[in-house]
């Protein structure tokens, strides 16, 4: 299986994409769970907020990029590179 180049992965059509480019919406959503837990828990809330965002988008993440190794269009690891005849030498 050959290694895809980000734009052949959908980056650009991906879950978190926005007319900012690329992860334009995750800190949309680090803003908004921020004010949120800011409004329910004060400045302790505030970073709550943070964290949570960050559990969401690492779950999120995790999941798109799980279906696209089903779907077989990412490898399970990239490859390896190719060895450096000069250094092997040595």
């Amino acid at each position: 299986m050959e290694y895809l180049p980000r734009t052949q992965l959908g980056s650009r059509r991906g879950l978190f994409t926005g007319p900012g480019g690329d992860g334009s919406r995750a800190p949309v959503l680090v803003l908004v769970l921020a004010w949120v837990g800011n409004q329910l828990f004060g400045i302790a809330g505030i970073f709550a907020g943070m964290a949570l965002s960050n559990v969401v988008v690492g779950t999120l993440a995790h999941a798109w990029t799980r279906r696209l190794r089903a779907a077989g269009r990412v490898p399970a690891q990239p490859p390896l590179p190719a060895r450096d005849p000069v250094r092997a030498a040595r």
